[in-house]
């Protein structure tokens, strides 16, 4: 994050890929290509440097396999970043920085395979690398992802996408909706190198459904244990909020 910057975004580009066949001539097993590019420009007035930047750059590929099997990939890029080890240097060990190659590189966001109405109460199961409960849920109700990043995922309290199984659902016409996943916990940018795996649910109320309007009120909750013989507090997450949309913001 930059001290008293001045970001301005230049940029929202929408690239979709269409058949050549009209959409209700497609058949189902048709693969739906899109894409969506975040470009900023950015001034530092502490440094006196500017420079135009690629934030993100999503590439989805969808398929649907039948009435309730999809198959979703969604790719980003990113810079790496230089990172710190601990070396031997003239018979001291001291941390030394290591250079990274900071070229735009692609990486796997999302891949998983999707199975709607498979279990009564449940609208869909997903299995793979995919969007989490808490974040996926308050991306989507703010809208500005390419503002800035959700609250959870800038102070890295959460990942946006993480690999297992997770289930969403809802009942009363939409007053409630649910999502429910077990996890690595580690996010997809990292292996998970652990037994244990992480459980997280997510419940939101909407009170204003049946007037069409967006008030979402959500608990949540992330559990994770410990490895049998391991000294460690599990890790608990927990959190709630209250949000409403109207036209004017």
């Amino acid at each position: 994050m930059r001290n008293t910057s001045l970001k301005a975004t230049l940029g929202l580009l929408l690239l979709t890929s269409s058949s050549a066949l009209a959409e209700e001539d497609q058949p189902k097993e048709s693969v739906e290509v899109s894409g969506v590019l975040f470009s900023s420009w950015g001034a530092n007035l502490n440094a006196m440097t500017n420079d135009f930047n690629i934030d993100r750059i999503f590439l989805n590929a969808k398929r649907k396999i039948g009435d309730d099997f999809g198959v979703r990939v969604t790719t980003d890029v990113d810079r790496q970043k230089s990172s710190e080890i601990t070396a031997d240097v003239g018979g001291m060990t001291m941390p030394v920085t290591v250079q990274a190659d900071t070229k735009l590189r692609p990486y796997v966001k999302f891949a998983y395979l999707e199975w709607k109405n498979a279990i009564p109460g449940v609208k869909t199961v997903r299995f793979g690398a995919a969007p989490t409960p808490w974040t996926s849920h308050s991306i989507r109700f703010w809208g500005h992802r390419w503002v800035r990043k959700d609250f959870a995922t800038q102070h890295k309290v959460l990942s946006t996408s993480d690999i297992g199984v997770h289930a969403m659902g809802g009942f009363s016409d939409g007053l409630v909706n649910w999502q429910a996943s077990v996890i690595n916990g580690t996010g997809t940018n990292k292996a998970d190198s652990d037994a244990s795996k992480t459980a997280q649910l997510r419940v939101t109320v909407n009170p204003a459904n049946s007037s069409g309007g967006s008030m979402p009120v959500s608990a949540f909750v992330s559990y994770q244990p410990v490895d049998i013989g391991v000294e460690a507090d599990p890790a608990l997450i927990y959190g709630a909020s209250a949000g409403y949309k109207f036209d004017a913001g």
